[in-house]
């Protein structure tokens, strides 16, 4: 073990930017799992990470389930023996008040650093104080890149299962996540394997950016097929996912998509059983004069002003109907909306139906089932009888009860 295995001191997140050609695994088909979806399938990375009371307020008003936030080394230890924890007490306290549940992530070196002992007392530190208070700990943050971490993969290993000891050892209950990784990489998923880790820990997790909503769902369909070819009791949770609403990235793109992405990604986790999916972030950083271009002070729900994007009500629509739900593998008007051009996702809660279509037609014209009411988008336009939606469209429909799940094309289409 050597002092470069965690001797970074970044704290910034970059993001992969994806093409089609990057993908890290062979094309794999969707991974359904027809049950029932995680109740704490709404994550959120907020922005700032310091958030005011009134921004904790407004996450929780969003549906946030979870919070993610780096439990940073360098701020909770800077020197030696030397703790500060108004910060992280803060940040507990705060989300326990509003009943979110915290993934802590347990990264970043300091200058001070000499072994992993340093490291692990660090973590037994953090792991103690809010042993019961905090749900989950995820170690490091997206280590196959070496902007966050300047270690072999070797290292990494050897670091995951010793922290994975101590948090086993100091907070019992506490949930464990390995990986955070950028995208799939299949060399770094062999050697999680390999190791043990996928068995050890309660999850895997990875940051699934892709080009669109739909390169990041195959994403997830790798990571799932992986660990279910190899029989891992590791579970997947995607810790990061996101579009931005400016800068170079060609992952950008208008307001009105980002929330159809956010949507689309969502109901395609959720129909793939991932635990939890975060989304980064709660607010778009605030650029300079001429810093317009740099697409990671886009990836909010809000504007840097504090201004909704339409990503905030598709946020807020699916945290009311997806936690908790079941995913049906069929439903009673598949066939009905496939000759219509529509990808389908049923979920029942209670009685009540929630269809999730998607589209990639330029334009598409939709035939209602009767009984049923559009949750998404909010506003559609009508076309001699017909509902008309702007190209690669999400939408989300509501039917009251399933005794009335009847289809009914409207007359003249």
């Amino acid at each position: 073990m050597t002092k470069s295995f965690c001797a970074t001191l970044c704290s910034r997140r970059v993001l992969v930017v994806l093409t089609l050609g990057f993908l890290a695994c062979a094309s794999v088909p969707p991974q359904w799992a027809p049950g029932r979806v995680s109740s704490s399938l709404v994550g959120l990375c907020p922005d700032p990470g310091d958030p005011t009371p009134q921004e904790w307020t407004t996450y929780a008003s969003w549906g946030v389930k979870w919070v993610r936030q780096g439990f940073f080394w360098s701020a909770v230890e800077p020197q030696r023996g030397d703790w500060h924890w108004a910060w992280t007490d803060r940040y507990v306290r705060r989300a326990e008040e509003r009943g979110l549940k915290v993934l802590a992530v347990l990264d970043y070196s300091v200058p001070w650093f000499q072994s992993l002992k340093d490291y692990l007392t660090y973590v037994r530190a953090v792991v103690q104080r809010y042993r019961g208070r905090v749900a989950a700990y995820e170690i490091w943050n997206e280590p196959n890149l070496g902007t966050f971490w300047r270690g072999s993969r070797e290292d990494y290993l050897t670091m995951a299962k010793a922290a994975l000891q101590v948090i086993r050892e100091e907070d019992p209950h506490a949930l464990t996540v390995v990986g955070a990784l950028s995208l799939v990489p299949q060399d770094w998923l062999d050697a999680l394997q390999k190791s043990g880790l996928l068995q050890r820990a309660d999850f895997l997790s990875i940051h699934a950016y892709g080009i669109d909503a739909e390169a990041s769902l195959q994403e997830t369909d790798q990571a799932l097929a992986f660990l279910k070819q190899h029989h891992d009791l590791a579970k997947l949770l995607v810790t990061e996912v996101g579009y931005p609403t400016g800068g170079w990235y060609p992952t950008a793109a208008s307001p009105e998509v980002q929330a159809a992405r956010l949507l689309q990604y969502y109901a395609g986790a959720a129909a793939r059983g991932v635990g939890a999916v975060f989304w980064y972030t709660s607010r778009d950083q605030k650029t300079n004069v001429g810093e317009t271009w740099n697409s990671e002070a886009y990836f909010g729900l809000e504007t840097a002003q504090g201004t909704d994007k339409p990503a905030v009500l598709a946020y807020n629509l699916l945290a009311q109907v997806l936690p908790g739900s079941e995913f049906l593998a069929h439903g009673p008007w598949d066939e009905a909306f496939h000759q219509q051009g529509f990808q389908v996702l049923n979920f029942q809660k209670g009685e009540r139906l929630i269809v999730i279509l998607e589209t990639k037609a330029q334009s598409a014209n939709l035939s209602l089932p009767e009984s049923c009411r559009i949750l998404w988008p909010l506003q559609v336009s009508k076309t001699e009888g017909e509902l008309r939606f702007p190209p690669w469209s999400v939408v989300m429909l509501e039917s009251k009860t399933l005794t009335q799940a009847k289809f009914q094309t409207i007359p003249g289409t």
